[in-house]
């Protein structure tokens, strides 16, 4: 889900501001929740000491339920910690806060006498302020919005105040939370397009992530257990032949899945996890066409290229890789070995140009 606040002095326009933002989302089919934070300190809901309600609480209740007609109330005697009351939201798309403080989000600044060094733009009465970027709520909520939904990241926080996990990749955003993936590619263009693939894959029993969402260009996956290759490599240990053969059995459920002449395109050995015997892959966003030795001879120029101690266990990998996949799909092994040779000279050159530009 996604988090902000709306912030200002009394009578600035904040709940003006969530008023448009919350109808707009919704229009956009968001699920949208809310949180109004109240400064008056006399405030409560239930505040008769004769109700029945009221009586629970005195006699020790530690959450009472009051559940009428209309409405269902939780009431907890104790101020609760923000990040407690939003696991109450975490099927929701969107929360709105109003005044609250106390949480690094974005904030919408309403009055210029609340600064906050996390304001991202204003709203309210400061609707034409300078400085940020600035949408009238009632005449621009479609510009909030859209302003709203490209600058408000992923509320990257577990429930118990922990970092989520991020993981490795080169250009996207990719976290491990609640037990599901996140990750935010560049654009909502390539999120819709690696969601068709590996939802095609997955109809073809190709081992992939599930797609279990896909808004904008924030792509929501299954978590796949699995140690990716190149850590499996330097760590030692494994079966060289039985690694290799694990390998060309998922290269044979995607080639049977796919048109002939696509490849995997993206073959980093970080795209390929290992769970045991089982071998799932992640990250399509450069699949292509060409023949099938050019995946064979990339992928085991990787597999002979990572930095570690068993050399030769190493080389042996990638040598039984590139011959079981020959044997497996008809490649000509030259084929491979030219491949392989064409992507060993691109790394050199992509390493030289990252020495120079550091240099």
């Amino acid at each position: 889900m996604k988090v902000f606040t709306v912030v200002g002095t009394s009578g600035s326009g904040k709940t003006t501001t969530i008023e448009a933002v919350i109808a707009e989302f919704r229009r956009r089919g968001y699920r949208v929740g809310s949180v109004k934070e109240i400064h008056y300190e006399a405030f409560a809901i239930d505040p008769s000491p004769t109700s029945n309600t009221h009586r629970h609480r005195a006699a020790g209740a530690e959450l009472v339920t009051a559940r009428g007609r209309y409405e269902t109330d939780l009431l907890y005697p104790e101020k609760l910690p923000m990040k407690t009351i939003l696991r109450q939201y975490k099927e929701y798309d969107w929360v709105v806060l109003e005044g609250v403080d106390d949480l690094p989000v974005p904030a919408v600044l309403c009055s210029a006498d609340k600064p906050r060094d996390n304001a991202i733009c204003a709203s309210g009465k400061l609707s034409a302020c300078a400085g940020l970027p600035a949408f009238h709520p009632l005449e621009n909520p479609e510009g909030l919005c859209d302003f709203l939904e490209a600058h408000v990241q992923l509320f990257a926080e577990d429930w118990n105040g922990q970092a989520a996990v991020r993981f490795y990749s080169r250009k996207n955003r990719v976290h491990f939370f609640e037990g599901v993936v996140f990750k935010r590619v560049p654009s909502s263009r390539d999120a819709r397009r690696e969601a068709e693939i590996l939802r095609q894959l997955r109809d073809c029993d190709v081992p992939v992530p599930e797609v279990i969402g896909c808004r904008d260009n924030l792509l929501i996956l299954e978590y796949l257990p699995g140690e990716p290759l190149p850590d499996i490599v330097q760590r030692g240990g494994y079966d060289p032949g039985a690694l290799a053969q694990a390998l060309c059995g998922w290269f044979g459920a995607f080639y049977a899945a796919v048109p002939p002449g696509e490849l995997r395109g993206d073959v980093n050995g970080r795209n390929f996890l290992a769970d045991g015997d089982n071998i799932v892959s992640v990250d399509f966003e450069e699949c292509c066409r060409g023949p099938i030795a050019r995946d064979a001879g990339r992928l085991a120029a990787f597999l002979a290229t990572y930095h570690t101690r068993d050399r030769e266990r190493q080389a042996a990998l990638a040598e039984q890789f590139a011959r079981q996949f020959c044997a497996r799909f008809g490649c000509d092994p030259r084929e491979v070995q030219a491949e392989q040779a064409a992507e060993l000279a691109a790394m050199r050159e992509r390493r030289g140009q990252a020495r120079l530009s550091r240099a």
